[in-house]
């Protein structure tokens, strides 16, 4: 746990001049890297051969992408958020094993582009409009990951989905929408405003943004349980690779855009 917290300190330290100091360009190539390293993860998760050459060009396909969109953002949200409400009914189908398929999980490579391209595209436009707003989804998913983690590892009883992540429990899940509820309330009130309704909204958005979270982590946990693994990779001490650390952000993103969107928060 120790070694967790050291880990996730120095990320963050690196992380926050970034956000809000870097210029978008470099910003972009930074986080081109991260999806370099992320994407060669998956695909190695997915057994698939030459992922390191896939990697790199998925890596040059997204900084094209991230440096050419323009008012596109709402686009990949939605279409993220479609992928992401049919995603629980795959985690759901994988508790038999009729529905888990062959040993070798290759057809989850192609998971790859709505898991990662939206959300790091999103991110990206979220750090050129609007530095705050990428902050604020970053602590919301990690106060989230935290306090889920916390309150399930003292008082976790009741398994959530024993057949993809036996550590995960019900308990565990309630104290992460807690801390999902409590920081968009309160990044509503530091960036929004502190009408009853608006916090409510973003108590909302909070919510949802957490739960959703927990299915990106389950998607993964899925993924590694198909290929055997426990970690996907061991590049982060205390965090197993790079989908380990980001895996809830990669469908909380997504979410927390199409609610600023809807809320008319998005400018």
């Amino acid at each position: 746990m120790r070694q967790r917290i050291v880990t996730a300190l120095l990320l963050f330290l690196v992380f926050l001049p970034l956000v809000y100091w870097a210029p978008s360009s470099v910003f972009r190539l930074f986080l081109a890297v991260i999806f370099f390293f992320a994407l060669d993860e998956w695909l190695q998760l997915a057994q698939i051969a030459w992922h390191r050459g896939w990697a790199v060009s998925g890596s040059l396909v997204f900084a094209a992408l991230a440096f050419s969109q323009g008012q596109s953002a709402w686009l990949w949200a939605v279409a993220a958020g479609v992928f992401w409400l049919l995603v629980p009914i795959v985690l759901w189908r994988a508790r038999t094993r009729r529905a888990q398929g062959p040993a070798t999980p290759h057809w989850m490579a192609a998971l790859a582009l709505p898991v990662l391209f939206p959300a790091f595209l999103l991110a990206a436009a979220l750090q050129g409009q609007r530095p705050s707003f990428l902050l604020w989804i970053v602590l919301l998913v990690s106060a989230t990951d935290i306090l889920a983690l916390a309150v399930g590892k003292t008082w976790g009883r009741s398994p959530l989905a024993p057949w993809l992540s036996p550590a995960k429990t019900w308990e565990g899940l309630f104290g992460g929408l807690l801390a999902g509820l409590m920081m968009g309330t309160l990044g509503t009130l530091v960036l929004i405003g502190s009408g009853l309704w608006t916090l409510a909204a973003g108590a909302t958005l909070g919510v949802l943004v957490a739960a959703f979270g927990v299915v990106g982590d389950l998607l993964e946990s899925l993924l590694k349980r198909r290929s055997g693994r426990k970690d996907s990779g061991r590049l982060l001490p205390g965090h197993g690779g790079v989908l380990d650390r980001i895996d809830a952000m990669l469908a909380g993103i997504p979410v927390f855009v199409l609610g600023l969107i809807a809320l008319g928060w998005w400018k």
